[in-house]
């Protein structure tokens, strides 16, 4: 599954696209909970970027990630124009949901790869309250508290719900395929 070519063919543009508008979808309009001052739980919002930088490579995968990251901040309600925000909110949350098959390709890899991407993502999304709304560092960590961990279970539950049989059907790579994934 692994593209290894150094740029994108029109099929992977076409898989990640399609992949992108996925992920921008769930994320947009698939919302479990809102919070009033931005952060929402998705229905899996983030398992497109996870499919696509397993089928395509992180490196795609994190390029991924920045478009949707760019998309969902273009569409989506704003809460803030500051620089911070717009890194620490967008774009770093969704690019390092590409670094997921650097972890590995089998169950308990991935399910520690979700929770430590998460725990970066937890971090950037407390930093930005911090910096640009300056929220204490508590009341920041608990506000993000609320979603990135109803986020970060529903990943791990549809990731090992889904792991097995995208693997058997070859939408996602087996860990036997490269040893550096496994």
């Amino acid at each position: 599954m692994e593209n290894n070519q150094k740029g994108f063919s029109l099929k992977v543009l076409v898989e990640g696209g399609m992949l992108a508008a996925i992920c921008v979808i769930l994320s947009q309009f698939v919302k479990i909970t809102l919070m009033p001052n931005g952060g929402s739980v998705s229905l899996g919002g983030m398992l497109p970027i996870f499919i696509f930088a397993y089928r395509r490579g992180w490196t795609k995968g994190v390029f991924m990630g920045i478009v949707c990251a760019l998309v969902t901040f273009l569409i989506g309600e704003k809460y803030s124009f500051h620089p911070v925000s717009v890194l620490c909110d967008y774009v770093l949350p969704f690019a390092i949901m590409g670094l997921l098959p650097l972890f590995g390709r089998s169950i308990p890899k991935c399910m520690i790869g979700i929770l430590a991407i998460s725990a970066v993502r937890f971090i950037s999304h407390t930093i930005s309250g911090t910096v640009v709304f300056a929220t204490p560092w508590v009341g920041s960590m608990v506000y993000n508290a609320t979603y990135v961990i109803p986020e970060t279970i529903i990943l791990m539950v549809l990731m090992a719900i889904l792991i097995k049989p995208f693997q058997n059907h070859g939408i996602l790579p087996t860990p036997g395929k490269n040893a550096l994934f496994m």
